[in-house]
């Protein structure tokens, strides 16, 4: 714990990040890039003290670092996304050797931050997996995007219907029951409803995952469960991996979204406004509360959805919570599910995605200075995860246990399930065509332009069956 603590500060200015092998190139240590940087990313001010001139000395070797690892990223363009994950990570640990080595007043500081962050977003974004270039194939991989989608919100509401409420229903005497025999609170319930979800999904949509590191027997309580953010697809990966029954915190938005805001709260989603501090801050009383009396708590560091794949920067709410309630902390790394499902697509492509669930950290057992002080143990936590995501790039990119994140055909019985789930949702739609063609009959609409919609959703059927059988996996 001691040398991964020095390790995360070591990062001083003129060092050099010790992550180089996760890109074949290292920083260029060429002057005259060191030179041109200084000229091109420093504020040219004069010195009126030695304070002065040392921050100023300081800068230019930020500024000079800052452009080593955009020309190292710059030679070997284009980047995977295991070098953008090292090109990544050396970023923040100058970001923070800015922030750590810069007083806030300094002319430099602000520029600094800037420059690293424009770097990130312009270069450092990770690759999702791509879609057909080509019209008719881009068009049919939609379709089946539509499909998987559809097939999922028929088992949803048909679970619902047949499990969920009659479950809910006779809930509180099953857990007056369970509770004489010693079993945790709504474990029948809310804990088998958060597998049946995450599981149902998982498959439905045709996404597999590896794990390693979960504790089989589970994890004592309180706990702080910090997992890394990128996809909507990490809810229902943990709803499925947690080994016990846990509350997570969400947006209050998802809430106000018919039925989905009902499934959040069958499997125990506790509600948060981002929008006003002081309603965040109450709400994440009662995450606190639920920690302390004995139930994990999931949630994301970051805050929110990674817009580029990479581990953003953490929020202080998850430690507020562990601080409060004197939790353990156990970090969670997810690999692959930006790269399959995006913020610009609408629903997952099918593949296999990675989970590494770190040893829970108990902040007593660390030096005061960190295991007592929010911002350290925040970046002491961060460090951690980082040193997870390169031993699972290293992993994958050597041959080593685990597959890299990657596009996946369907399974046969997904296949079966995907086209009984649309031959439901043609029956339907014959429905109401009747209920259609009736009113229209009495009212005089066109039957033309009713048949032209019906023939439009015929095509979209047949194509959708067609991109179903086809085994060509998408690429990243």
């Amino acid at each position: 714990m001691a040398k991964k603590q020095e390790d995360a500060r070591s990062d001083a200015p003129g060092e050099t990040s010790d992550k180089s092998n996760l890109s074949p190139n290292g920083p260029s240590s060429d002057p005259s890039a060191r030179e041109t940087s200084t000229q091109s990313l420093s504020v040219d001010t004069t010195p009126s003290s030695s304070t002065a001139a040392l921050s100023s000395s300081s800068a230019k070797k930020f500024s000079a670092r800052l452009q080593d690892i955009r020309t190292s990223a710059s030679k070997v363009q284009p980047l995977t996304n295991a070098q953008k994950r090292g090109f990544y990570f050396k970023a923040e640990m100058l970001w923070q050797a800015v922030q750590d080595g810069l007083p806030a007043d300094d002319p430099d500081h602000d520029s600094l931050l800037a420059a690293i962050d424009s770097f990130e977003s312009e270069m450092l974004s990770l690759n999702p997996v791509r879609l057909a270039s080509s019209f008719l194939p881009r068009i049919l991989q939609r379709v089946d995007m539509l499909v998987r989608m559809v097939t999922c919100c028929v088992f949803f509401c048909l679970m619902g219907v047949l499990t969920f409420l009659p479950m809910i229903t006779i809930a509180p005497i099953l857990d007056s029951l369970l509770k004489l025999v010693g079993w945790p609170h709504q474990y029948l319930t809310n804990a088998l409803f958060q597998k049946a979800v995450g599981r149902g999904f998982l498959y439905l949509a045709g996404v597999f995952y590896t794990e390693e590191g979960k504790a089989k027997g589970g994890y004592r309580t309180p706990l702080v469960v910090l997992f890394q953010h990128g996809s909507n697809l990490d809810g229902f990966l943990f709803l499925d991996s947690f080994p016990q029954f846990f509350k997570s915190i969400g947006k209050d938005d998802i809430y106000l979204m018919p039925y989905v805001g009902w499934l959040a709260y069958v499997i125990a989603t506790l509600p948060i406004d981002r929008r006003h501090r002081n309603e965040a801050i109450k709400q994440l009383g009662r995450a606190t509360r639920a920690c302390a009396s004995g139930t994990a708590v999931a949630l994301s560091p970051e805050g929110t959805r990674s817009k580029t794949g990479q581990l953003m920067r953490f929020k202080k709410g998850p430690f507020y919570v562990q601080a409060e309630s004197r939790a353990s902390i156990a970090p969670v790394v997810i690999q692959g599910t930006f790269e399959l499902w995006p913020p610009k697509y609408f629903f997952t492509c099918p593949g296999q995605v990675r989970m590494k669930y770190l040893p829970p950290i108990d902040p007593d057992s660390l030096p005061a200075k960190v295991g007592k002080n929010k911002e350290e143990l925040s970046r002491f936590v961060r460090r951690q995860m980082f040193d997870a995501i390169e031993d699972l790039t290293v992993e994958a990119s050597s041959g080593g246990k685990g597959r890299n994140p990657s596009a996946a055909p369907l399974t046969w019985f997904q296949r079966a399930l995907n086209v009984v789930s649309m031959c439901l949702f043609w029956w339907v739609v014959r429905i109401v065509w009747v209920l259609v063609t009736s009113v229209s009959d009495a009212r005089g609409v066109s039957r033309a332009a009713l048949a032209g919609a019906f023939l439009s959703y015929t095509i979209t059927v047949t194509a959708s069956l067609y991109i179903l059988y086809c085994k060509r996996p998408a690429s990243l």
